[in-house]
């Protein structure tokens, strides 16, 4: 038999979106280089199908390179930010999930809405197609949980009010 050097082989690939907005708005900047290296380390370990992660600090800490009291730190400033939730449990590993939030703007670039939903890999074509079926025709979709914040800026004086409109999961069969 004929050595076949390519069967011994495996591809290594890891993938995670990365929404471009909050980049080009200066998210970064805002929340510091530390937390977003560690959101990307987060988000690089969600569950496919889940989109939960269980990294430990240690784990996150030896990624990015920092201490585990710089990535605790970095967790809070994602928490207090929306970012990230995490469901913390005493004696139980913390398991992470992503709230991704897409912006839809006017033609003209005034902002519109925001959609927002847990970040499951496998989802998110569908979490943007449901977000520019929304953007076309004003229609919520019917077969999934979403949530539309509308921002109103008013005046001269750029009074801000918000507001929240959204559908309910389906109920499972």
């Amino acid at each position: 038999m004929q050595h076949e050097p390519w069967k011994e082989k495996q591809v290594k690939h890891l993938w995670f979106h990365v929404v471009g907005e909050p980049i080009q708005s200066g998210l970064i900047a805002k929340i510091g280089t530390v937390p977003w290296a560690v959101y990307c380390v987060i988000k690089s370990h969600a569950g496919l199908e889940t989109g939960n992660a269980w990294p430990s600090n240690t784990r996150i800490g030896e990624l990015v390179g920092v201490s585990v009291n710089t990535v605790q730190r970095a967790m809070k400033t994602l928490v207090d930010s929306g970012l990230i939730k995490a469901d913390k449990k005493p004696g139980h590993v913390n398991r992470y999930s992503i709230t991704e939030s897409i912006k839809i703007d006017e033609l003209d670039g005034t902002p519109w809405k925001t959609g927002e939903r847990k970040y499951v890999p496998v989802g998110f074509s569908d979490f943007v197609d449901q977000l520019k079926r929304l953007a076309a025709t004003g229609n919520l979709p019917t077969d999934k949980a979403i949530n539309i914040n509308i921002t109103v800026v008013q005046g001269d004086n750029n009074t801000v009010q918000s507001y929240n409109v959204g559908t309910e999961p389906l109920p499972s069969t």
